[in-house]
């Protein structure tokens, strides 16, 4: 094993938490646009989480959420942003 494999977060958990969200929300039979939101959405928060080295659920605290939707207003993205009509059915009355 190198080096840089004993630093490498690993990312999968993560990711298989994210996509067993979507599968729950397809499940619940949320409409084709509110499953792009949140891809959108809560998909980058989740590889947002991975650049700062959160890479399992439980290690998610208010804080970090706060720090990305206060970096995404910064930048004027509308990920940050559930009440900004982002999303293609009018916001977040359809989620």
């Amino acid at each position: 094993m190198s080096h840089l494999e004993l630093f490498t977060p690993n990312k999968q958990l993560i990711r298989e938490s994210f996509d067993d969200f979507i599968l729950s929300r397809e499940a619940m039979l949320r409409t084709p646009k509110t499953l792009i939101f949140y891809r959108y959405t809560v998909g980058g928060f989740v590889e947002w989480l991975i650049l700062q080295g959160i890479t399992e659920p439980q290690q998610i605290k208010s804080h970090h959420i706060r720090v990305f939707l206060a970096e995404t207003a910064r930048r004027g993205d509308t990920r940050g942003s559930f009440a900004s009509g982002s999303c293609a059915s009018g916001g977040a009355a359809a989620v």
